[in-house]
């Protein structure tokens, strides 16, 4: 368990991770924000992130475990989560073929779910 020295390095963890090209399309893509500007200032160690941005990167990435975000500790994915992007990304890899079998697969689980209430 490695702790990461400051939340700029973090948040620059989280956008590779992500595959995002910079600061400026993990804030304007990810984040929704207007500009960069709120991130960027955080590269200076002496500005602490808002409340807003905190609760900005949980909310439109779940798997990140907020308590390494805030203080370096623990992993940066939440145990047993797998970014749904990621599946889906693997799943649009797939031929047409395999995608309507994984499609058919989900249907049928759905059907015998509801025939169990």
């Amino acid at each position: 368990m490695e702790l990461i020295s400051n939340f700029f390095e973090r948040i620059m963890q989280i956008i590779d991770y992500k595959g995002y090209k910079s600061i400026n399309s993990f804030a304007i893509d990810g984040l929704k924000y207007a500009s960069s500007e709120k991130i960027y200032r955080l590269k200076n160690q002496k500005n602490k992130p808002s409340i807003d941005i905190l609760a900005d990167i949980a909310n439109q990435f779940e798997e990140i475990n907020i308590n390494w975000l805030i203080t370096g500790k623990g992993e940066m994915i939440l145990p047993n989560v797998v970014s749904v992007d990621k599946r889906l990304q693997s799943i649009l890899e797939l031929s047409t073929e395999d995608q309507q079998q994984i499609l058919n697969t989900i249907d049928a689980l759905i059907m015998h779910s509801k025939s169990k209430k």
